[in-house]
């Protein structure tokens, strides 16, 4: 029976750090030993579109591309890839004609950037703060003990209707 090959993305500090060319960023985004093929297909749809004409490419260009460099490579497997690619904001599909490659991953990684900057710069003991910070605490532990699920009422900021109103 064949292992399933996992999805997820290992983001730990000391791999983040050592990423230095595209192979490293496709063993970022497909860890597991046996996503081999999903790093090739990773690695083809990333060189393919950054190389084509206009920096974009059709699902059959894609295509005609994995069956001439690496028919090794499943369509099934340019499809995993692809949709991981595009789940992460790697790529983008334009106008329901072709792919291209996309911002939306390094500007949400900018994002967080300048979120934690902001998280560890704010002074700890200002009452505003330590208020908000205890109450997103609340909230959490509210969702751990609700298994994972937020309740309504804690998100619902409009009040019930009374029977008064009535």
């Amino acid at each position: 029976m064949k292992t399933p090959v996992s999805t997820r993305i290992e983001a730990n500090l000391g791999r983040i750090a050592r990423t230095a060319d595209i192979h490293d960023l496709a063993r970022l985004v497909f860890p597991a030993k046996n996503a081999t093929s999903l790093r090739a297909a990773f690695i083809l749809i990333f060189i393919s579109i950054k190389h084509a004409r206009d920096k974009r490419l059709t699902t059959d260009e894609l295509e005609r591309e994995r069956k001439e460099v690496a028919p090794e490579v499943s369509q099934k497997t340019l499809w995993k890839a692809r949709a991981v690619m595009n789940r992460l904001g790697l790529i983008e599909r334009r106008d329901r004609l072709y792919w291209r490659l996309s911002s939306r991953f390094s500007k949400s990684l900018h994002k967080l950037c300048e979120i934690m900057t902001c998280l560890m710069a704010c002074e700890a003991m200002e009452r505003d703060i330590w208020r908000k910070d205890n109450f997103f605490l609340d909230i959490a532990l509210a969702e751990a003990r609700n298994g994972g699920h937020r309740r309504q009422s804690i998100s619902s900021s409009k009040p019930s209707p009374s029977n008064e109103e009535k």
